[in-house]
């Protein structure tokens, strides 16, 4: 904690802080394995064909039968936090980078709120109520023992994060897999329709449609 409190002074390294919130996504308990798995073995797609190779670990998901040491289901908990933290540290820091502009503060700042609800979409669906940290942990003590925050709470904050990195976003980015604002409208209508919002999302859904993006022919 001491060495993060020295770092990001510049735009330099609040740049490497960004990439690995980025990196967090290709964690194990993120888009690497825990979220393909824990999404598609529950359901009729996917199935593990021989559950005793594994400890069972894909088995329980596949047969609903989840044991609370069950490895995903722990870093899942584990690898969203830690994206979650290296976002809270960079929305804390960036406003005081003195050598970045205005704009791109904006632009990753938008980029930061985009991935924290992210994370917590995928944590809030794997586990309901979830403890809601939205500011950078420097004492590990303001956090122990805390309570799990409502569903609803969790939600509105991630709706809050994404509604404002839709304003905050390009619509366009020359560095591919960065964040842009179809992204957050995308995913802010996937949120809404999840709580079967269905009116509201549509209006965000529907501000897609201008942005170039199209199907693949097949």
């Amino acid at each position: 904690q001491k060495v993060s409190s020295q770092f990001y002074t510049n735009s330099s390294e609040i740049e490497q802080g960004i990439i690995s919130v980025y990196a967090a996504l290709q964690y194990t308990g993120q888009y690497q394995l825990a979220m393909p798995a824990l999404g598609e073995l529950p359901s009729d797609n996917t199935y593990d064909e021989v559950p005793a190779n594994d400890s069972f670990t894909y088995g329980e998901l596949d047969f609903f039968t989840i044991q609370p040491n069950n490895s995903l289901i722990a870093s899942a908990w584990k690898d969203n936090y830690v994206g979650i933290q290296q976002a809270n540290i960079i929305l804390t820091r960036i406003g005081k980078i003195p050598d970045m502009t205005d704009a791109l503060k904006n632009t990753r700042t938008g980029e930061m709120k985009f991935l924290r609800a992210l994370m917590y979409f995928n944590l809030v669906r794997i586990y309901g109520d979830v403890p809601l940290v939205l500011k950078e942990t420097t004492n590990v003590n303001d956090y122990f023992g805390q309570p799990r925050t409502p569903v609803a709470e969790v939600y509105a904050a991630i709706e809050k994060d994404l509604k404002e990195a839709i304003d905050l976003l390009p619509a366009t980015t020359t560095q591919k897999g960065r964040v842009t604002k179809g992204a957050a409208l995308g995913i802010l209508g996937k949120v809404l329709l999840t709580q079967n919002k269905f009116a509201e999302s549509l209006t965000y859904l529907s501000q897609i449609e201008s942005l170039g993006y199209q199907l693949l022919t097949d």
